[in-house]
């Protein structure tokens, strides 16, 4: 029916008007809403506008109990690359800002999955320390940025003078093994220090750069602390290097 503005279903237990959907108490409604979680976020969930969170039913749908008379379902979502600064990664100086073991995993999945970040500027904007308290022997708790298979970083990433530690993986069997896996042509990654680490790879194994593609590697240092060992093309640094690396040192232990 459609009367004077008015739409109604199912024998008018639920009824549409002036823009507001009203249905009766017992009563379920299914909505569907589109949303794009931003680059540089995580989604937690939603909530009702009024604090509560809606119960993820882990199908990708919600359930919204509705406490009042109104509800507005919003989004939460954590911020992990200093988006609400107004960083879009656009220019050296809106650059991401990765300040976290969080931070740093999420730009190792969106790689991973095929987003390589062309042209897009990343920094770090303190210390990023993992823990390996309670892992077990030979058990990593860091995932390489750009495993390979077409998934490469060609971004800039400025770690500012900062250092990454705590890392360890232990892969053996796999290649392109580093804080970056694998970077390409027009990919830069300079100004970071790796400290306190434990890689294990097959091929292509360093502390910074496990394959450097064709992309520059500067300022870069690997410290005493950190152990690097593979089968073939292992390095402080880089393990294997097509690119440039300049201004760089190495202290590590390397074996293979």
């Amino acid at each position: 029916y459609d009367v004077s503005g008015i739409t109604a279903y199912n024998g008018n237990s639920r009824i549409i008007y002036g823009g507001t959907l009203y249905a009766g108490a017992t009563e379920t409604v299914t909505l569907t809403v589109a949303y794009t979680v931003p680059d540089g976020c995580t989604l937690n969930g939603f909530t009702d506008g009024n604090g509560n969170a809606l119960t993820d039913n882990g199908d990708g749908t919600y359930t919204l109990t509705m406490t009042g008379a109104a509800a507005t379902v919003t989004p939460d979502v954590t911020d992990l690359w200093g988006i609400a600064d107004g960083r879009d990664g656009s220019t050296a100086a809106k650059a991401y800002r990765i300040t976290t073991p969080d931070g740093l995993d999420l730009l190792a999945s969106k790689v991973n999955g095929g987003t390589n970040y062309y042209g897009k500027y990343f920094e770090m904007g303190a210390d990023i320390t993992y823990s390996y308290t309670g892992l077990g022997e030979n058990e990593s708790n860091y995932t390489a940025i750009g495993t390979g298979s077409g998934n490469y970083f060609k971004g800039k990433f400025d770690g500012k003078g900062h250092t990454v530690s705590g890392i360890r993986i232990y892969m053996d069997d796999t290649n392109n093994q580093g804080i970056f896996g694998k970077i390409t042509e027009y990919a830069e990654v300079k100004n970071v220090t790796i400290a306190d680490a434990r890689i294990t790879g097959h091929y292509y194994v360093g502390g910074i750069v496990g394959w450097n593609s064709y992309g520059t590697v500067e300022n870069c240092h690997a410290l005493s602390t950190v152990t690097i060992s593979g089968t073939s093309n292992i390095g402080g640094i880089t393990g294997y290097n097509e690119g440039t690396v300049k201004g760089c040192t190495s202290a590590a232990t390397v074996s293979g």
